[in-house]
């Protein structure tokens, strides 16, 4: 059952209003569905709970079971697959992580076929990270990976004791340095690690090529549009032309085929989890973090983890310049620089420390970051339940996300088509950063503030 007394550390706020904004999310009965697979996997969670249990939390339910007391779940977010916080209504102390997954992805408005075996290369791939890096594994414990109906699969893992998405700190300005840090050499880590198979989990990939002609289509709706252009991306759209955008979608398409390295496939700040800012407002005493979502996990283009990393803090940069916020908007920017730094710096070894490869990852990576803008946040909608669109007006909330969408196919265009660019990591640092000040400047001057800005 679901227990909707109790808000988990997870959930947010603007969750209805988020996903009833996103034209992609059928969003029709989705509480329902949501409570019936919960559950379903309740259920199948119930059989494993035994007195002789490897797990400790499965024992404690099995007597607490006995005794009396009743399993719950609370339904968190998600924008692929269903997920809950699942624990005893006695002492919800005792809790674990459920995802129930579907062959195809929510995001996804094709639903093309989404192989249901990611899941089972998660549960996998997470239980490898866990044995490789020991107990300071930034990986939450995976306990179980079955089919509960046809079509249906679901992974129960250890409650993650860090329990705030560390996007929440981009959308407020204020970001833990030592987790920038940290995630940096994680994600160089698994970028580093040998993936042995280059058709790992290629079960994925077909989803993500459904949205090449939808992209295409989008694209070329917005660059002919006839009128007033209503924002500045599409006046630049038209600028661009359709056939130019296609051209990078080719490109993207034939990069993405590439199988240079191990990825996690989907490393953005949601996917972050952190220790809560303390009543003071001081960040979490230990610094930790865990990494989320694996099932995205393959062998694919260099470049592609850090460059997804790097879309949500421009994002929350661009909210931060619509409300006046310009140092904490700079910040943010400031942060992307000291991750890279970290990540370039823990990637090399003997085999990548020339600079001609630095700059491939660099390029690619931008061309990365610039589909998760353009594609995923401004086109699909993913994540928009958590973008503080609460915190602008209406009018600010379009311009900043059509400063993604440009940042984004500019990006685009960086990464996977040659635009004559200083080829150097100078070049390309300073080009990136100088495309995303352009925008934050233009918020500023553009944006009306209707509240008080706090620098």
């Amino acid at each position: 059952m679901i227990d909707r007394a109790k808000p988990g550390v997870h959930c947010d706020k603007r969750r209805t209003q988020g996903e009833k904004a996103d034209p992609w999310f059928n969003t029709e009965n989705m509480d329902e569905e949501q409570a019936a697979k919960l559950e379903l996997a309740i259920k199948h969670i119930l059989d494993y709970c035994k007195e002789d249990a490897d797990e400790e939390e499965f024992r404690l339910i099995h007597t607490a079971i006995v005794e009396g007391d009743e399993l719950v779940g609370e339904i968190l977010e998600g924008s692929t697959n269903f997920s809950y916080r699942v624990y005893l209504k006695g002492d919800p102390s005792v809790r674990i992580f459920v995802k129930v997954a579907f062959d195809y992805a929510r995001w996804n408005p094709d639903r093309s076929h989404y192989a249901l075996d990611r899941i089972t290369t998660e549960y996998s791939m997470m239980k490898r990270f866990s044995r490789l890096l020991g107990p300071s594994a930034p990986v939450a414990t995976p306990y179980l990976c079955v089919d509960i109906a046809p079509k249906i699969r679901m992974m129960v893992t250890k409650w993650a004791p860090s329990h705030e998405p560390w996007a929440h700190q981009f959308i407020r300005g204020d970001i833990d340095r030592r987790i920038v840090r940290q995630v940096a050499r994680f994600i160089a880590t698994v970028n580093k690690e040998d993936y042995g198979d280059r058709d790992l989990n290629d079960g994925i990939k077909d989803s993500m090529r459904a949205i090449y002609p939808i992209t295409k289509g989008a694209f070329a709706k917005a660059s002919s549009a006839d009128g007033d252009s209503p924002d500045h991306f599409t006046e630049f759209a038209r600028d661009f032309g359709a056939e130019r955008f296609d051209k990078v979608v080719d490109a993207m398409a034939e990069a993405y085929e590439s199988c240079n390295v191990l990825l996690h496939g989907d490393t953005h700040a949601l996917n972050i989890l952190v220790e809560p800012v303390t009543s003071d407002g001081s960040f979490g005493a230990k610094g930790e973090f865990f990494m989320c979502d694996w099932e995205m996990v393959h062998a694919g283009s260099k470049g592609r983890d850090p460059g997804t990393f790097c879309a949500w803090p421009i994002l929350c940069s661009y909210f931060l310049a619509a409300r006046g916020e310009k140092a904490k908007a700079l910040c943010v920017i400031d942060r992307l620089e000291e991750f890279w730094d970290t990540y370039a710096t823990h990637l090399k070894d003997e085999e990548t420390t020339n600079d001609a490869n630095m700059q491939e990852v660099y390029r690619s990576s931008v061309g990365w970051c610039g589909l998760y803008l353009y594609i995923a946040n401004y086109l699909l909608g993913v994540q928009r339940n958590y973008m503080p669109f609460d915190l602008v007006s209406k009018e600010a909330g379009q311009k900043s996300m059509a400063s993604v969408a440009l940042t984004g196919v500019k990006c685009m265009e960086f990464g996977f088509l040659e635009i004559g660019t200083e080829n150097t990591l100078v070049g390309q640092r300073k080009w990136f950063r100088g495309v995303i000040s352009d925008q934050i400047d233009f918020l500023l001057d553009t944006c009306e503030k209707s509240y008080t800005a706090t620098d």
